[in-house]
């Protein structure tokens, strides 16, 4: 089972325009996806706990982005460099009622 994405694993590639995680990851490390200035959608599992600093680093072409519930951590910088247009819909809290 897949329990994290280590550090750098697909920093500045220019290849992948969408990725599917399985729903075992708990943490996508620094900076896993950084500069994939051509990533334009991940679908990210419901079992997330923790994004690292700079994970989405100047992905500038992601479109926008709804995080997991389970999201506890958000390093510095996750999403710098995304498109100022484009939304982030950040998780509910675990205590927090459904919206």
């Amino acid at each position: 089972m897949l329990t994290s994405l280590h550090e750098a694993i697909f920093c500045g590639s220019s290849s992948p325009t969408s990725i599917a995680l399985p729903a075992s990851p708990a943490c996508i490390a620094r900076p896993a996806f950084a500069n994939c200035s051509s990533l334009t959608s991940i679908a990210l599992p419901t079992g997330l706990t923790s994004l690292g600093h700079g994970a989405f680093h100047g992905c500038s072409s992601l479109a926008a982005r709804v995080l997991p519930d389970g999201l506890v951590s958000i390093g510095e910088g996750a999403f710098e460099g995304y498109p100022s247009n484009e939304s982030i819909e950040l998780p509910r809290l675990p205590d927090e009622p459904a919206r």
